[in-house]
């Protein structure tokens, strides 16, 4: 896709997009976020029900991901990859911490949003990419993948299989945070029975609903 590379565009972009400023209060610092405050505001028409745009929440995985991973140790060289990025949200945290992180979502629109926030809050080291995981379009592999609320119906299971399998280096590790929806569970034990080795913990959370990170190391 292309990149928005002049403020102008970013902003003829938000034009008409229910879009507010939302702030994350991060172990390593705040991060200020473009995030639809409510998904209701955004289904608006019949085009809007048939593809709800879900890219424009910060939903509760992906704020407890980027919270570990502002928690955690530095990335510095590390290669990263988020899936499903939305506004953005980990790859934010990710690269705050020293990685080199391409962020893809399905929708451009996403990748639109995530770079408009990356530009806010002044974090480089992002690359991002429009890309279907039916017909994965990348080659590299990824010291670290990160996803948040991917694995949201089953029909995406087995594709999000495929891509983790190309995606991941010999060894890295994939970290996915998820509210404990059924398809992750389902992606889980797809990985396991294909060799992957699968841990699962509950990531802390002050308030909110549970969020679960399945951290999983392919095939020796």
């Amino acid at each position: 896709m292309r990149e928005m590379d002049e403020q102008a565009d970013g902003e003829a972009w938000m034009a008409g997009v229910p879009l507010r400023e939302e702030k994350l209060f991060l172990p390593d610092g705040p991060l200020c976020l473009l995030a639809c405050p409510d998904l209701e505001l955004l289904l608006v028409d019949e085009a809007a029900l048939e593809r709800p745009p879900y890219w424009a929440v910060v939903w509760p995985a992906g704020r407890a991901l980027a919270e570990w991973l502002a928690a955690g140790p530095c990335l510095a060289g590390r290669r990263v990859l988020e899936l499903g990025c939305g506004t953005g949200v980990a790859g934010l945290a990710a690269a705050r911490r020293g990685a080199g992180v391409v962020q893809t979502d399905l929708f451009p629109e996403a990748c639109a949003l995530a770079h408009w926030n990356a530009r806010r809050n002044r974090v480089c080291g992002i690359h991002w990419v429009a890309a279907d995981w039916r017909a994965w379009p990348l080659s590299a592999r990824f010291d670290l993948v990160l996803g948040a609320d991917i694995a949201y119906e089953s029909a995406v299971v087995p594709a999000l299989e495929r891509v983790l399998a190309a995606s991941v280096a010999p060894d890295g590790m994939v970290w996915i945070a998820d509210t404990g929806r059924p398809p992750a569970l389902a992606l889980g034990a797809r990985l396991e029975s294909a060799g992957w080795r699968v841990d699962l913990r509950e990531l802390p959370r002050p308030t909110g609903p549970a969020v679960f990170l399945y951290e999983a190391r392919p095939p020796a």
